[in-house]
C-alpha cells in the first residue's frame, strides 16, 4: 500500500495524535498544532500482514 488516511485521535497544547484510520492498526504519527510534522510511531497492521520470513540459519542451537 502506498497511502495511509489518518485521523486526529487527540490533540495537546502543543501536539496533535494521528492514527490510521484502520482502528485495529497502531501506526500513527505526531504533529505540532500548525500540521509540521515530528514522527511516526508504530508499524501499519497491513503492512506487517504481507511480509514473509525466511529463517536461514538458527544461531541459537
Amino acid at each position: 500500500r502506498d497511502s495511509y488516511t489518518y485521523y486526529v485521535s487527540k490533540t495537546t497544547a502543543t501536539v496533535k495524535y494521528w492514527r490510521c484510520e484502520d482502528r485495529c492498526c497502531d501506526a500513527g504519527v505526531y504533529t505540532n498544532t500548525k500540521d509540521a510534522f515530528i514522527k511516526t510511531v508504530g508499524i501499519h497492521s497491513e503492512y506487517l500482514e504481507s511480509l514473509s520470513f525466511v529463517v536461514v540459519k538458527d544461531r541459537t542451537k
